[in-house]
């Protein structure tokens, strides 16, 4: 499971050990940021289950009737390259660094993201 260290903090306290939990497998996530960016980050597909990554970006962006402001080229090379990194997809958005020179960036920070996902989706 992917969480922030606070995020953890905040729900530990709120499950009783023995709670059932439903585990959601989505290998990919978009989000937007307060300013309006988009970002993508996609994994692989480690355990090899049904999953349609350009489809399921497709329905999120329409959803959020985003698809107009995403650059679908980017959105292809993060999909393609897979390395659990989020990238900035939205039209017109500064290039990216290769992922030869991921030592070299800085440490990540808190953007303020706000997860999106496909309308109707249920996280419980």
């Amino acid at each position: 499971m992917r969480m922030l260290p606070d995020q953890i903090a905040q729900l530990y306290p709120q499950v009783k050990v023995g709670a059932p939990v439903k585990i959601i497998y989505e290998p990919v996530k978009m989000a937007q940021t307060r300013t309006g960016r988009i970002y993508l980050e996609a994994h692989p597909n480690i355990y090899e289950q049904k999953f349609d990554y350009l489809p399921y970006v497709k329905k999120v962006a329409d959803s959020y009737q985003l698809d107009s402001r995403i650059d679908w080229q980017k959105v292809d090379t993060v999909l393609k390259i897979k390395e659990g990194l989020a990238r900035d997809v939205t039209k017109n958005a500064p290039a990216t660094k290769s992922a030869t020179k991921a030592s070299r960036l800085p440490k990540p920070r808190e953007l303020g993201l706000f997860p999106l996902q496909a309308r109707g989706t249920r996280i419980e």
